[in-house]
């Protein structure tokens, strides 16, 4: 199993929006490359805090786009991420909540 864990740039110098679009284009090249430099297709997502964050949204956008790359993804490992799909009370009164909703 090959187990993708990308650094990623800081907030502020860095966008969450980009955070999210470096974690999944370091996933689609490590599931396009992963056979051949790793000696296998299966994938690992693991990320702690924003990391977890990271994960979540890669695996939501990989899912939504149908992508190839997402049936190489076997497990991801979430440490200490915030889940609860009803929100906090500031992403609840937030006309833009950032990352999904319970109908998602």
């Amino acid at each position: 199993m090959a187990i993708v864990s990308p650094d990623y740039r800081l907030v502020p110098e860095s966008s969450i929006s980009h955070q999210i679009d470096e974690s999944v284009a370091a996933t689609r090249w490590a599931a396009a490359q992963a056979h051949e430099r790793f000696g296998t297709s299966r994938l690992l997502l693991a990320g702690t805090s924003s990391g977890a964050y990271l994960a979540v949204t890669t695996l939501l956008r990989l899912r939504d786009a149908a992508e190839p790359g997402f049936t190489s993804i076997v497990g991801v490992h979430l440490d200490c991420g915030a889940y609860d799909l009803s929100g906090t009370p500031s992403e609840r009164t937030s006309p833009t909540a950032a990352w999904c909703s319970a109908a998602a």
